[in-house]
């Protein structure tokens, strides 16, 4: 008849084993399993290593053992703690079970982390399109507000704002205290024309700049302009976001209102490459190619590895017919940023100028291979 084999207990045994990140000494195999039971996210990590089986195969004297929990190292985690657990028959199968759905519960988590930060890695990096199919699979383990809401400002990123909606409403309906989930909202509700969903959602909430700059936007898609124009003002008199500034300047120059845009523009307490490449947009808006182009020289000599400088450089200089001085902007840009798909298309936009057609088609052929390979590849970054 088989005989179960105990270990030393903790008078034979006078050599404890430490566990490292729980600072708890125990002096026996029991000890050690009633620990990693109730505490494995501190300690199964430890129960495969070097120290922790010579402790079990020297000082508990239990060579046997210590070579079954040596061979369970190269499973799979659960099936690695599961195992150690089960070296010796100290625990019954209903709490064996219960801990393994514990472990499942928790490894479906951790994906869903994986997952979710992947994900959020491409969106900010300007990746929607890859984000959209890891975000995707993370939905499958877990409806959490906050991933709700990154893949909705993913599908609306990439202008798919039926779907972003749907998925921002979700995520406010289950967090109803959330005015940041509300405020997304609103603002695909806006892209996708529903003005009057719009004005629920704002209307119902506390009024700040968040809440001025979507009044002002939904206001001049339906053409009030001067309610457009009064929320704007309010937005960017509301706080010190530089990106409500830049927003009632843009409103400024669609209006050909040039004065007010550049006063706007003054206000920035930050003047940078960003700055300049407004003032620019603004001179341009007036037809005058040649002192936006000098805006931009001179703020080059500042920042000359600023991509954005170079590509708007190369667009105003291919608008004035200086193409020769825009081939050498667009290659510049395209050295510091050779994945940039705005980049890239102006590129293919002098060529076009330059009445170079073969090298025009080419390149607008290379682009839109790239696009093509881009929209495969993001169905493979999971």
């Amino acid at each position: 008849m088989a005989v179960l084999q105990l270990c030393a207990s903790q008078y034979e045994n006078k050599t404890p084993y430490l566990f490292k990140i729980t600072n708890v000494k125990v002096f026996s195999l029991e000890e050690a399993l009633f620990l990693n039971y109730y505490n494995w996210k501190n300690t199964a990590d430890e129960l495969f290593a070097p120290e922790f089986i010579g402790w079990v195969r020297n000082d508990l004297r239990l060579p046997d053992i210590a070579n079954k929990i040596s061979g369970y190292a190269g499973l799979p985690f659960n099936d690695r703690l599961v195992g150690f657990l089960r070296v010796i028959e100290y625990f019954d199968d209903s709490e064996i079970n219960s801990l393994i759905q514990e472990l499942d519960a928790w490894a479906k988590r951790v994906e869903w982390e994986r997952l979710k930060d992947r994900g959020d890695y491409l969106t900010s990096h300007g990746m929607p399109d890859k984000a959209l199919a890891v975000y995707k699979k993370a939905l499958s383990h877990s409806r959490q507000p906050r991933l709700l809401n990154n893949l909705a400002l993913a599908l609306m990123q990439t202008e798919r704002y039926a779907e972003s909606a749907a998925l921002f409403k979700e995520a406010a309906e289950k967090e109803p205290d959330n005015i940041e989930l509300k405020l997304n909202y609103a603002e695909a509700c806006i892209y996708l024309g529903n003005a009057a969903e719009t004005k629920d959602i704002l209307e119902g909430l506390p009024p700040d700049e968040s809440v001025f700059r979507l009044l002002g936007e939904l206001y001049n898609r339906t053409g009030e302009m001067g309610k457009a124009l009064e929320n704007l003002k309010r937005a960017a008199d509301s706080g010190d976001s530089d990106e409500n500034i830049y927003r009632l300047a843009d409103f400024y120059i669609s209006a050909s209102d040039f004065d007010n845009a550049v006063f706007t523009i003054n206000r920035l307490k930050t003047q940078n490459a960003r700055t300049s490449i407004k003032r620019a947009e603004i001179c341009k808006a007036q037809a005058d190619y040649t002192s936006a182009a000098k805006i931009l020289e001179k703020a080059l000599i500042t920042w000359p590895n600023d991509a954005e400088l170079w590509l708007a450089l190369s667009e105003c200089c291919r608008e004035s017919s200086n193409l020769q001085r825009a081939d050498q902007a667009v290659a510049r840009a395209l050295s510091l940023q050779p994945d940039n798909a705005r980049v890239k298309l102006e590129a293919v936009r002098v060529k076009r100028a330059q009445n170079n057609i073969r090298e025009y088609q080419e390149a607008l052929r290379q682009l839109i291979v790239n696009l093509k390979n881009e929209y495969r590849e993001a169905e493979d970054v999971v």
